[in-house]
C-alpha cells in the first residue's frame, strides 16, 4: 500500500477513486452483517466431550468453543462457565477445553494399567507399562511430566530419538491410534533416580450414540468441530512410577 501511494497521488480521480472503494467496502460488510449467521449451509463448528477422572471419580462437560450454543448450553449452561485448562487435554494445535460443568458420573470403566517390567540397568531405569482398554476406545494420550524421555516404543516400534529429546514434545509423550481395541504396550528408558508421573487419556468418540448418555443430535446450524478430539468420552488415568 505504502509503494502505491505515490501511484494514487498523481491519478486525476482520485477523490472518485476513494469513494467507489469506500461505496464497495461498505456494501461488502453489509451483505456480510446479513451472512453472519448460521443455519445448514453455512454450519457453525461445536465441540462437547465427556471428561471423566478415574482417580478422583468426578466427571465434567467440557467444550472446546469460545462462543456457546443452546446445544453446548444444555450440558455447560447459560451463566458464567468454569475454566477448562485444568483438564490439561489439548488436542490438535495445543487447542484446549475453554469451559466446563460439572457432570453425573457414568459407569465408564478405565483402563487396566499395570507396569509388567521396572529394572535398573546401566543406571538407567527401564519400564515396561501395559494399557489395557476396558471398552471400545479409538486413541491413547500419554503425557509426563518433566521428567526426560531417552527411548520408548509403542508396541515394539521405537520413537525418534531427535522426537523424545526435542523442546517441541513438551510434556506429551505419544498419542497412539487404537486399531480393534488393542493393548499399548509401553518400552520407556528414564534416569535411574527419575519417578515420574504418567496420565493416561483414553478417548472413544461414540459420545453422541452410547446411551449411557443421552445426549441429542447437533442442530441443523451446526457440525461437529473439526481437528479436535469431539463427540468423545474421555478418560484420564494417572500412576506414579
Amino acid at each position: 500500500m505504502g509503494l502505491l501511494i505515490p501511484a494514487l497521488e498523481a491519478n486525476q480521480h482520485k477523490k472518485f477513486l476513494a469513494l467507489a472503494c469506500f461505496s464497495v467496502a461498505l456494501v461488502f460488510l453489509v451483505m456480510a452483517h446479513f451472512k453472519s449467521g448460521f443455519n445448514p449451509d453455512r454450519p457453525k463448528p461445536t465441540s462437547l466431550v465427556y471428561f471423566f477422572d478415574a482417580d478422583s471419580s468426578k466427571a465434567v462437560w467440557a467444550t472446546n468453543n469460545l462462543v456457546t450454543d443452546g446445544w453446548i448450553e444444555t450440558f455447560i449452561g447459560k451463566e458464567k462457565k468454569s475454566d477448562a485448562r485444568e483438564l490439561k487435554f489439548n488436542s490438535k494445535y495445543q487447542k484446549g477445553f475453554t469451559y466446563a460443568a460439572p457432570a453425573p458420573v457414568v459407569n465408564v470403566p478405565a483402563p487396566v494399567i499395570k507396569v509388567l517390567k521396572d529394572t535398573i540397568q546401566g543406571g538407567q531405569r527401564k519400564v515396561t507399562i501395559s494399557v489395557v482398554p476396558q471398552r471400545r476406545v479409538e486413541q491413547l494420550e500419554v503425557i509426563t511430566d518433566n521428567t526426560t524421555v531417552y527411548a520408548c516404543s509403542v508396541n515394539g516400534i521405537a520413537m525418534e530419538e531427535k522426537y523424545l529429546m526435542g523442546k517441541k514434545r513438551g510434556n506429551r509423550l505419544l498419542t497412539h491410534y487404537i486399531s480393534d481395541n488393542d493393548s499399548t504396550i509401553l518400552n520407556i528408558t528414564l534416569s535411574g533416580d527419575d519417578q515420574p508421573e504418567l496420565t493416561f487419556f483414553e478417548v472413544s468418540r461414540d459420545l453422541l450414540s452410547n446411551a449411557q448418555f443421552n445426549v441429542p443430535p447437533r442442530p441443523a446450524n451446526a457440525i461437529p468441530y473439526p481437528f479436535i478430539v469431539n463427540d468423545a468420552v474421555i478418560v484420564k488415568k494417572r500412576i506414579k512410577l
